[in-house]
């Protein structure tokens, strides 16, 4: 979506720049291309494969496929997020707050869902998205599940370190929520009582809040807004926690979320507050901190701040993190399953 920058688009960070650089780093060949860029005739097209983020069905869709299947290259489709079932439509985020009308969002599955029938086979986020597309999709295409991972270049930089650009200043320690774009305001709602309670007990906590969407009215007082972190900053603003929220509604379409948040802040040692999803739920436990309720909301954030700073707590968490989520790891078995499906 974004040609001339698409590091504005975390989905593309993380699903494709990511595998990408990672599989280079393996000793593999790889291109990164707009769909527009298919249509150049000098554009190198000796590929083995081709993995497409988020296919939908357009004539730029069409026109790349065409140009792909002409040089006999098979598709992939990238899926991270529950965007291409119909019967979880009114779940969408986007529906729920009214950004789109049902019919809307119905319209767009449908764009995925054509989409997929044009490739070979989907690549998914979680394991919970692979099971729900292996029944909608008729007859069944290759699957594949590529966890996400942090990113390599925050090692391949060695620009961070644990605790880098965090201050231990316990005066003013960071409770950190990161939203990309509205479709979360529901789920900061969700915890706005037991987060205004935590604001109002502990005077040392600051609620910071980065990125774009309308916070609870009760919060707009408490909390320092920042605005949305390009990715080449972000890194840093993560590190600065003390804590981190990955507060989500309990829907179909959320449980289908993968475990970023918590891969993010746990690079850095730092440990997630989150709901029970069951990406979180299968995270290291070291690295997260579950609230299965909105009472346990507040005793669980309680809990984290009570416990402070623990220097050999916050390393064992950052190896634990990088170890259990490495893009290295991810990468290599997302070649060997394409390799097995294309031989």
């Amino acid at each position: 979506r974004h040609k001339m920058d698409p590091f504005r688009d975390p989905s593309f960070i993380y699903r494709l720049h990511n595998p990408a650089i990672s599989a280079i780093e393996l000793g593999h060949k790889v291109g990164i291309k707009h769909l527009l860029d298919l249509s150049n005739p000098f554009t190198d097209k000796c590929w083995d494969v081709a993995i497409i983020h988020r296919p939908s069905l357009n004539s730029t869709f069409i026109n790349a496929v065409k140009i792909l299947k002409s040089h006999n290259i098979p598709i992939f489709g990238d899926f991270d997020d529950l965007i291409f079932s119909v019967q979880h439509a009114a779940d969408r985020p986007s529906v729920k707050i009214g950004i789109e009308t049902l019919k809307q969002s119905i319209n767009r599955i449908q764009n995925h869902l054509q989409a997929i029938e044009l490739i070979n086979g989907v690549i998914t986020s979680t394991s919970f998205l692979a099971d729900i597309i292996s029944k909608i999709i008729k007859p069944t295409k290759n699957i594949i599940v590529m966890n996400n991972s942090w990113h390599f270049s925050w090692l391949k930089k060695n620009q961070i370190k644990i605790e880098d650009g965090r201050s231990l200043d316990k005066k003013q320690l960071q409770l950190n929520y990161f939203s990309g774009t509205r479709t979360h305001d529901l789920d900061l709602a969700l915890i706005t009582e037991p987060l205004l309670k935590i604001l109002n007990k502990h005077k040392n906590i600051v609620f910071v809040f980065v990125g774009k969407g309308n916070l609870p009215l009760v919060l707009n007082t408490k909390a320092m807004r920042q605005k949305k972190i390009h990715f080449s900053k972000y890194p840093n603003a993560v590190s600065r926690a003390f804590i981190n929220l990955a507060p989500l509604e309990n829907t179909t379409f959320n449980n289908a979320k993968s475990a970023l948040k918590i891969i993010e802040a746990g690079f850095f040692g730092i440990p997630t507050v989150c709901s029970p999803t069951p990406e979180y739920r299968d995270a290291p436990e070291i690295s997260r901190n579950i609230a299965s309720s909105i009472y346990e909301w507040e005793i669980v954030l309680n809990e984290a701040i009570e416990a402070g700073y623990n220097s050999e707590i916050i390393q064992d968490r950052a190896r634990e993190v990088r170890s259990h989520y490495h893009p290295l790891v991810t990468t290599k078995k997302l070649i060997s399953c394409l390799e097995s499906i294309l031989v």
